[in-house]
């Protein structure tokens, strides 16, 4: 049982820290964005007039991407515990 904990930590702290540096990488480069007005304006006529969105990622990929972390993690942790 406590193999499963350590690897469940080990798992979500890997989630976490991801999560973390997606949304500084995010603020850093909203903060640093500056719009070129000028050449915008003049260029309005050749922007698109429909917008379009790429599709969603799966719901399914946190969890599975969770379980498969934490087996790996415990079973790095076993062999670790094993080789000693």
């Amino acid at each position: 049982m406590k193999l499963a904990v350590k690897a469940c930590i080990l798992s979500a702290s890997c989630h976490l820290i991801y999560a973390a540096y997606s949304m500084v990488n995010g603020y850093l480069q909203t903060k640093n964005y500056e719009p070129d007005m000028d050449r915008a304006w003049h260029e309005a006529a050749s922007a698109p007039a429909l917008v379009s969105f790429g599709p969603a990622p799966s719901p399914w990929i946190l969890p599975v991407t969770f379980i498969a972390g934490a087996l790996l993690f415990g079973a790095v942790l076993s062999w670790k515990k094993s080789a000693r």
